[in-house]
C-alpha cells in the first residue's frame, strides 16, 4: 500500500470515528490537506439550541423593523435597521447568515400582511403594492454578505464556519 493510500485510509477511518456513517454505512469523504487542522465536530444539541436562538432573534428583529416601518413609513431608516440587524446576526454566526438575513427581511412584509389580514389601518401604505416590502431582502442579504466577507478577512478562512 502506498503512502497516499494509507493516508486516505486513515482519513476515512478518522471520519468514520468522528462523524459516523451515512445511510449506506460508508464514512463521508473528508479531504484534509497537509498542515490543516482536523475538522471541528460540534455538539449536536448545542448547535441546535444556537440555531433556534439565532433564528428567534432574527424573527424578533424582523418584526420590530416591520412595526417601525408600519408606524413611521420611513423606508430608508427601515432598510438601515434591517441591514444592521442582518449584519449583526451574520457577524455573530456566519454559518447561518443567509437564513437570518431572510428571516429579518421577511419580518417587514409579515407585519404588513398581519395588518392587512387584521384590517388594521396602515397609515403609510407601501407603493405600488404590499409586495414592495419584499425589497427589504436586498439590504438584508447585502449586509449579511458583507458581514461574512469581513468575518473571513478578520478571522481568516481557517476560523470561518462552513454552511451545511
Amino acid at each position: 500500500m502506498s503512502r497516499i493510500e494509507s493516508q486516505a485510509k486513515g482519513r476515512r477511518a478518522y471520519a468514520r470515528q468522528r462523524l459516523g456513517t451515512d445511510f449506506r454505512g460508508r464514512a463521508p469523504s473528508v479531504m484534509l490537506p497537509d498542515g490543516h487542522p482536523e475538522p471541528r465536530v460540534e455538539n449536536g444539541s448545542k448547535e441546535l439550541v444556537m440555531r433556534i436562538v439565532m433564528f428567534g432573534l432574527a424573527v424578533v428583529a424582523g418584526v420590530l423593523c416591520g412595526l417601525y416601518d408600519l408606524g413611521s413609513g420611513r423606508t430608508l431608516i427601515t432598510a438601515l435597521l434591517v441591514a444592521a440587524a442582518s449584519f449583526t446576526l451574520a457577524i455573530v454566526r456566519p454559518s447561518s447568515a443567509w437564513m437570518t438575513a431572510v428571516l429579518v427581511a421577511l419580518g417587514v412584509p409579515a407585519v404588513y400582511l398581519w395588518a392587512t389580514v387584521a384590517q388594521r389601518a396602515i397609515p403609510y401604505p407601501p407603493s405600488p403594492h404590499v409586495a414592495a416590502t419584499l425589497l427589504a431582502l436586498l439590504p438584508a442579504v447585502g449586509a449579511a454578505l458583507v458581514a461574512v466577507f469581513l468575518h473571513r478577512i478578520v478571522i481568516g478562512e481557517q476560523g470561518a464556519t462552513s454552511t451545511r
